[in-house]
Formats: C-alpha cells, structure tokens, sequence
C-alpha cells in the first residue's frame, strides 16, 4: 500500500538500560510503481480518450450530416410534390376561372340571343296594347297574356344572369339610406291589381317612424318581389297575405329591420324546408293549379339578402301556410335639418318638343321651279339617325318607330356603321354591342377618335346589361346605354333629348360673325356692277337671314315678310340679281356664316351646323361641300393649314 517513490528507513534502538540510539544504520528503499501508475501511462491513456472522443465526435458529424442529408433529400422531394401541387391547383383554377369566364361568356351570349326576339316580342305586343282601342275584347286579353308572360320571361333571363354574376363575385350593390316602410309599402301595392285578380287581401303593417336601412332599390327589389310572388303563388282564392316591418334593437345602426311576407296556403313540407334555398330546388308541388317554379327565385333572393349583410329565413306549418322572414342591419336616421332628404323620389322628365315641321311652302304667283326647290331642302334637311344592329327586324322595328320623324339609315355591322357615319354624317348613331367585323364599343371608339365624327351622339342599345358593361360603353363615349328588350318610348325620350340638346347649342352662336370673305360666286361682297338700289336690297337680304340664324324654321316666306315684298317679287328679284331661288339665297348666306365660323373656329362642325339654321349635320356638310368644295372638316384643316404658313 505504499505508492512508489524512493522512502529512507531510519532505524531507533534501545539498549538493556533504556537508552535509545537514533541514526543509526539509515536504509534507503525506492518503491517502484507498476505500469499503469507511470506518467507515460497517464499520457497515453489521456491520448487515447481524447482519440476517442474525436472518433465518437466525428461518426455522431457523420450520422448528423448523413440524416441532414436525407431530411434535405426529404425536403426537396415533398417540396418538388408540393410544387407539382401547387401547380395541378394552379393549373385546375385557371381551369375553373376560365370555366366561370366561358360561363359568363355564354350567359352573355345567351341573353342576347334570348333578348333580341324578346324585344321584337315585347315592343309589338305593348304598341298593340297601347293602340288596343279597336281591338276585340277576346284579342285584347291575348295580347295581354302573351305581355304578361314575355315580361315573365324576361325576369327569368335577368335571374339567371344575376345568379351567374353573384357566382363571379361581380355583383355590386349601389347601397343608400332609405326608408324600408315606404319602400316595401310601394311594392306591396305594386301587387295590388293581381290581389284584386285572384281575390286574395294583401295588407302591409309598418311601423309610423321611418326604417332607415341601407340597401340597393333595385336588389332589394327582386327579393320581396320574389317572395310576394310566391305567396301568391301558393295563397288560394280567398287567402290572405301579410307583410309586415318591426324592428329589433337600437332604433338606429345596430338595429335589426325584420320583414316577413306570411300566407295561409298550403304550407310547405318538414322534408323540403332545409333544401328550399337551395340553386335550381323545386319542392314536389301538391296542387295541380300551382305552376311548377324555376328553383331560381327564393335562392337568388337568399343570395341578395345576404349580399345586403342581412339572412332570410322561413316557417311553414303544412296546412297553415308560410312565413318568411328577412333581416337587414338599420342605418343611422338623417338628423332633421342636415339637408338629407327620405327616400329618393325620380320624377319623369319631359322629352323637349320638337318643332313642328313645316309644310312645303308654296305660293299661286310662284313657277313650278320655284316651288320644287323650296321642298327639296325640306326633305333634306330631315335630321337623320344611323341605326347599327345584325338583326334586320331590330333595325326594322326601330326604324318603324322613328321614321315618321327622322330620316333612318342603317347598317348591319360595325364596318358598315362606321363607314355610312362618316360619309352621311348623321344627327344621331344608335347601334347594338355585339356586331360582326366591329361591335358596338369598338365602334364608338372609332367615331370618337375620328374628327370629322366625334361629335355624333351615340346610343348604346344592347342585351349586355351588366353594370361593368354601362360603365364601358359610357366611358367609352356613349352618350346613353339601353339594355334590351327597351321601351320604345324611353328610346325616343333617349333620342329627343340629345339630339333637341345638340340643337340647344345653335343659342351659343346665333349671333355669329358675318362672313369676312367675297362669297365664291361673287354674290356676297363688293358691288358687283349692280346699281346701288339692287346692292341695298341684298344687303338687307343678306342682314335678316343673319338676323335669323339661328332659327331653323327661317324660310323663304319669312324673308319675304322681312323685306315686305311678296314672295313671287322676291323670287323674281332674287333670280334677277343672283341667279338664284330664295331658298338658294337662304343656304348660300348661312353657309358662308358657317365658313365663317369654323375659320374662326368658334366651335365644332355639329355646332356650327345647328348655329346656322341646319336640322341634320349629314345635309349640312353636303350643302358646305357643295358650296365650298370640300367638306367642313377638310375645309377647318386647309385654313388650319394657311394660318400656320407654308413653313409650318
């Protein structure tokens, strides 16, 4: 037990009389130590273990790169099946987005199939019902039935369509606050005559302060329409039906309107409550006389009130009848004196009255020549309009309704529209959207881009009724965008207006310069040889057609009457000194005061037409060409041409 290292042995001894010798006889003693007790032992041993800590390290580096290896094996296979996913989805939405595009493409297309004859359908049937005075009472109800389900027809056509845009996501709401109460009272009443009719009480129970709500008239619409048209669908004769308004909550935002539409008809089945919203649904109808629905209505209803942040929902006791409840989120009410009114109110505006046409002037005193050319500008100067559409009925049936006022050209495709306008010039272009060869947007962007015709009013008339396409075509420059099947009448109030509006523009410049340059015939300046009682009296002819510029319906008798000669003297006279009729006389002085204008330019050629007396724009750059040599546009670009100077 001794470790080894190098030990002296002393050695003490006593003798017999106790005394002890110390020293004496020292042994020195070296312990060796055994091999593992050695310092070459210790080091070797340390240099072993830290041989084996290195060699554990580096295999636990090995096995650690070995697994982060086959983890980024791993990684970037699932990341490369990750991608292919990601790419298949891709690949599947674009499929899918392209599918919604081909849908709404064919909806599209589909409802202008469906609405061109509707409109050929409807228009006629509601010019026979207007003028169905001599007709017999058992042909008057026919026409009646046949309106009455073409319009159906046409509310079937405009679900779909607005189903398909609700699936889209292209749906917007024109959302402002008004008044609930007044709004379901107006369409409740709306459905009184089919009450009366059927004999079913229709009664509307609302609250006596108003319900603002925010929403969009026109959605809102559809949804009470379709539930009050089921109703009465499902009410017998005899039946009731009620619609009422409350309010939950608050009286203001944060409140609830709740509206409920309730019959006592037959109700509807446990089993086919849960599937009624459901697109394209039809419960199994118990009573023969029910007509069987579409399953488009109380769906597209649901989707609308939904779209309002609102739900709708239904009760129905077979044998009872049904209720269906709708709730929307009220808004703040205006504060009295802030200037906000109640519920919108559009009052019709009158279409400004044309004036009358005027007869052929004619006179006992006056030669056959005479009379002929004071009709000949009459028919003329007609303002003309330019119909555009593939259909040949529909540019028939317009052109029915407008003819006995306007002269009508027409066109069956874009190209030919667009070519007829800038040749004739006409007052008015109205054409449809989808053409051949060049639709309807192209085409006006055509007619805008153009000088010579950007200042034709254009009317839009087409089956493409979406919100987005109204906006294209009047940001394209359409001047007024009716969907078909169209009202007739609303199309002359539309035609009325603009073109009474262009014609407006004639108060601008009525009062114009006079022609600053000798007339090319030599009639209108200078002295001419003539003696100074003839120089007189066309100055003071050519003064009273200036005095009169402005008024188109300025003729050849109301000359006469201005320089109180009769009118055989004045076309005796006029013949004498110019070589020409009155009527002659009347055109050459408003043309000049045209030239006149546009060399100054005071406005545009459809301005300047209308400023100096002319109906149609068509007949007055003819009459210009005529006269000038070159049409207005032509001549405005030569003058532009000289005042800037051969180097310009």
């Amino acid at each position: 037990g001794v470790p080894p290292g190098r030990y002296t042995f002393h050695v003490a001894a006593t003798n017999g009389d106790g005394v002890w010798v110390e020293g004496a006889a020292p042994l020195v003693l070296l312990v060796a130590p055994f091999y593992y007790e050695t310092a070459w032992f210790r080091l070797l041993g340390l240099l072993a273990a830290a041989g084996l800590v290195a060699a554990a390290y580096r295999a636990r580096v090995r096995r650690l790169r070995r697994r982060g290896e086959e983890l980024e094996a791993e990684v970037t296979q699932r990341t490369e099946a990750l991608r292919a996913e990601k790419q298949k989805t891709e690949a599947q939405a674009e499929r899918l987005q392209e599918m919604d595009r081909l849908k709404s493409r064919f909806f599209t297309n589909v409802s202008h199939e469906f609405r061109t004859p509707l409109t050929l359908t409807i228009g006629p049937l509601e010019d026979l019902e207007e003028d169905g005075a001599g007709l017999p009472a058992g042909a008057r109800r026919n026409v009646a039935l046949a309106l009455r389900n073409s319009r159906r027809l046409l509310r079937l056509i405009n679900q779909l369509l607005d189903v398909a845009k609700l699936e889209s996501g292209e749906m917007r709401l024109d959302a402002r606050l008004l008044d609930l109460t007044a709004f379901v009272r107006g369409i409740a009443r709306s459905f009184a005559p089919l009450a009366e009719r059927r004999r079913v009480r229709i009664s509307v129970r609302v609250p006596e302060d108003p319900v603002p709500v925010p929403f969009d008239a026109d959605k809102l619409e559809q949804v009470f329409v379709n539930l009050l048209s089921n109703a009465f669908k499902f009410t017998p004769e005899g039946g009731a039906i009620t619609v009422t308004v409350a309010r939950e909550g608050p009286a203001g935002a944060g409140g609830t309107a709740v509206i409920t539409v309730r019959d006592n008809g037959p109700g509807i089945a446990p089993e086919a409550l849960p599937h009624l919203f459901e697109r394209f649904y039809q419960a199994e109808e118990t009573h023969s006389d029910v007509q069987p629905g579409t399953g488009v209505g109380l769906s597209l209803a649901k989707d609308l009130a939904e779209l309002h942040g609102g739900s709708i929902a239904v009760e129905s006791e077979v044998g009872f009848g049904s209720a269906f409840t709708v709730r929307l989120p009220m808004g703040e009410p205006p504060v009295p004196g802030d200037g906000a009114a109640g519920p919108d109110v559009s009052l019709p505006v009158a279409a400004p009255p044309r004036p009358p046409r005027l007869a052929p002037e004619t006179d006992e005193g006056a030669s056959g020549e005479e009379a002929s050319d004071t009709r000949a500008p009459d028919e003329d100067d007609r303002t003309t309009i330019l119909v555009a559409d593939d259909n040949a009925e529909i540019r028939a049936y317009v052109r029915h309704h407008l003819e006995p006022r306007y002269r009508v050209l027409e066109a069956a495709d874009g190209a030919a529209a667009l070519a007829t306008a800038r040749d004739r010039l006409p007052d008015l272009v109205i054409s449809d959207v989808m053409m051949p060869v060049l639709d309807g947007f192209a085409l006006v962007r055509a007619l805008r881009a153009d000088p010579q015709t950007d200042f034709l009013p254009v009317v839009l008339l087409t089956a493409r009724a979406t919100e987005g396409d109204t906006v294209d075509g009047l940001v394209g420059g359409a001047d007024a965008y009716l969907t078909k099947p169209f009202n007739v009448r609303e199309l002359r109030a539309h035609v009325e207006g603009l073109i009474a509006s262009r014609q407006r523009l004639r108060a601008r410049f009525s009062t114009g310069p006079p022609p600053t340059a000798a007339h090319p015939n030599g009639h209108a300046g200078g002295p001419g040889g003539r003696p100074a009682v003839d120089e007189a009296f066309l100055a003071h002819a050519r003064a009273a057609v200036a005095a009169h510029l402005g008024d188109e319906e300025f003729g050849v008798e109301a000359l006469a009457e201005a320089l109180a000669q009769s009118r055989s003297t004045l076309h005796r006279r006029l013949r004498q000194l110019t070589g020409q009729s009155p009527t002659a006389f009347i055109r050459e002085v408003r043309l000049a005061h045209a030239a006149a204008l546009l060399r100054e330019r005071l406005g545009t050629i459809s301005e300047v037409a209308y400023a100096v007396g002319f109906r149609s724009v068509s007949h007055f750059s003819q009459a210009f060409r005529a006269q000038h040599g070159a049409a207005p546009s032509a001549f405005v670009a030569d003058e532009v041409r000289a005042a800037e100077g051969p180097g310009a």
